[in-house]
């Protein structure tokens, strides 16, 4: 009964205003006040009614009960939200009410003429801090308890894991006003039916029914130490429950350890895609960038800002960052900067604007900063984008890396690492074809007879990588947050993806490995189908499907139709002669290559064809050039 009309109190209560909120709260310490010195003086006299010691202490009271609600305003008691009151709400609690006291005794001492004894101020003072202290975890237990908040309508939430970071996540979770923790779920049987803050803690085993039986919205994982495998497993079991899934950051990602709402991050991708990652070989890593002066041209894209990152990570003496954009360029010096302060790294970075197309520029960079190693990844990427710019893609996806080359072996660079990608095999769009012939060039160049032989040209290629600037996944997310529909070329679209971190890591492995000439591959695991891919993007969202199966879905899938150059499937490999390195997800492909003095006719044709806007003619020659280049229009 006590507890429901406090209850009933309080629902009206959250919808005062401030003013008065604070009004019924002093009013509620001054009955405490007077309640306490009642209950002290009747079990003291052992009397129901001390009438004779409640005259006498009549102006003490008097005095307390003003002085109680202008000592806790003092420190700050009245300006707590009873929801978010933790800790210091004792401490407040505390400073006034023994203030209060103090100023009670002088008072009655100098100006009441009535000497209260200390053991009655003492028993006066727990009452007071006992009474005060309970109103407010009463009221905020309520609260949190019993579902009386401005918002009503509170989404039921579940944390699997009960483990140090689900407990934390849990108490940081009893603030939030939108959610409602209603269960915890780990594998451990132990567990199973055990309480963490009035919340109970199932086995995994019934997952499934709990959810329908809460009626759970969104469940988190937070188990950081999570292994690959029971992720997946994990991800398996939750996709097709309907409710969304958000996740923890691992130990890697969450450096400092701490669980908070802030650090909850909804599920990527890269989570879903069933993909292990192998540990890097550190010896690898560092080979061509400890404590070595490094560029990376293209360094403000998607790749090459991660090799910059990586490169940093790995303690290069000094990180040239070429970029032609402006604004790329100033956003990732910002971060190196940052990244090499928070690593306590000392490392030279210098942001350069400029083409890589001019040979000239790219020499005297290199001689001015003692360049050791070169990593390019500046490139035309877009499919369709290229192929309505065919003559400007190849000229600086093939004459750029040319100029870059040349300058490196004129200034003798240890090692030029091209960024190249799975769609120069058999290509059927001329980005394809323009950085196959870009490898084309720098295996001819790497064979031409009296090179400068400091430097050896390797290439490196790969499919997809996550989250890029183009990608489909940062789209599907937007569609998603958008409420569809999702917009697909083909529902049978098939790509192989990796994640950027591990894309750049295997990219500096592979290029440490290099010798000169070599085309190296990396493992990009089971090709994937996007549209199986976007599908589970949703489900994990806690949406559905919306098709013909399921006519009362959240989120329609609208097929568009191949864009232009685009592959229904993308391959890894030319030919079949493919061979194991020392590292596991590293590959070398024996490709055959033009020599030197027969491609380099074939290339001053193909520049003259640019300067002229032939994109008939430059369509063709990289049909001549290009082994199985068969464009999808003209």
């Amino acid at each position: 009964m006590l507890v429901s009309g406090i209850k009933t109190v309080l629902k009206k209560l959250v919808t005062w205003s401030r003013e008065a909120k604070v009004a019924f709260m002093v009013l509620a310490d001054a009955a405490i006040v007077i309640l306490s010195a009642y209950i002290i003086l009747a079990v003291h006299s052992n009397v129901l009614w001390p009438q004779d010691e409640i005259s006498e202490l009549a102006p003490v009271i008097l005095v307390l009960i003003l002085l109680v609600p202008a000592s806790s305003a003092v420190f700050g008691l009245y300006r707590q939200m009873i929801r978010f009151a933790g800790p210091t709400l004792l401490v407040e609690v505390f400073k006034g009410i023994t203030l209060a006291i103090l100023l009670t005794k002088i008072s009655s001492y100098y100006f009441l003429n009535n000497g209260l004894s200390p053991e009655y101020l003492l028993v006066l003072w727990a009452f007071l801090i006992i009474g005060t202290l309970s109103t407010r975890l009463i009221a905020r237990w309520i609260i949190l308890n019993a579902g009386i908040r401005e918002n009503n309508h509170l989404e039921p939430i579940a944390i699997y894991g009960a483990g140090e970071a689900g407990v934390a996540l849990l108490n940081s979770l009893e603030r939030n006003l939108d959610m409602k923790v209603v269960a915890l779920f780990d594998d451990n049987p132990k567990l199973d039916k055990r309480k963490v803050k009035d919340c109970t803690i199932f086995h995994s085993t019934g997952l499934e029914s709990a959810v329908d039986r809460l009626g759970i919205k969104q469940i988190i994982i937070a188990i950081p130490s999570i292994s690959f495998k029971a992720r997946t497993n994990l991800f398996n079991r939750l996709d097709g429950l309907g409710v969304r899934v958000r996740i923890l950051p691992s130990v890697d990602e969450m450096i400092d350890g701490r669980v908070s709402l802030s650090r909850i991050r909804d599920v990527k991708a890269a989570d879903v895609l069933g993909r292990e990652k192998h540990e890097p070989d550190e010896d690898l890593l560092k080979s061509d960038v400890s404590n070595k002066c490094v560029m990376v041209t293209g360094g403000g894209g998607s790749i090459g800002s991660e090799l910059c990152r990586q490169i940093v990570k790995n303690k290069a003496k000094r990180l040239v960052v070429f970029e032609i954009s402006e604004y790329a360029i100033y956003e990732i010096e910002r971060e190196l900067l940052s990244l090499a302060k928070s690593l306590d790294v000392d490392i030279e970075i210098i942001p350069v604007l400029g083409d890589v197309r001019h040979q000239g520029r790219m020499e005297s960079l290199i001689s001015k900063f003692d360049i050791e190693t070169i990593y390019h990844a500046a490139a035309y990427k877009h499919v369709p984008m290229v192929e309505k710019n065919v003559c400007e893609g190849v000229l600086n996806n093939v004459f750029g890396t040319l100029a870059v080359a040349q300058a490196a072996l004129k200034q003798g660079v240890g090692k030029f690492v091209l960024v190249s990608t799975d769609k120069a095999v058999r290509p059927t769009n001329v980005m394809g074809a323009s950085k196959r012939l870009a490898e084309l060039t720098l295996q001819a160049l790497q064979q031409l007879e009296g090179r400068n032989p400091k430097t050896d040209i390797t290439m490196v290629r790969f499919g997809n990588v996550l989250d890029s600037a183009g990608s489909v996944v940062p789209l599907f997310r937007r569609q998603i947050r958008e409420g569809g529909p999702i917009t697909l070329t083909h529902k049978d679209v098939t790509r192989y993806f990796m994640t950027i971190p591990e894309a750049a890591q295997l990219v500096l492995q592979a290029g440490a490995m290099a010798k000169g000439g070599e085309v190296f591959l990396l493992d990009m695991g089971e090709p994937v189908r996007i549209y199986d891919l976007a599908a589970r993007m949703v489900r994990l969202s806690g949406l559905e499907v919306l098709d013909d199966n399921n006519p009362d879905g959240d989120i329609e899938f609208k097929i568009t139709g191949l864009r232009p150059g685009e592959k229904l499937y993308e391959e890894l490999f030319i030919t079949d002669d493919v061979k194991n390195t020392d590292h596991v997800s590293i590959f070398q492909a024996e490709e055959n290559f033009i020599p030197w003095n027969k491609i380099k006719p074939s290339l001053e044709d193909l520049e003259r064809y640019i300067e002229n806007a032939d994109q008939f003619s430059v369509r063709k020659l990289l049909e001549k050039l290009v082994e199985g280049y068969k464009p999808a229009s003209n």
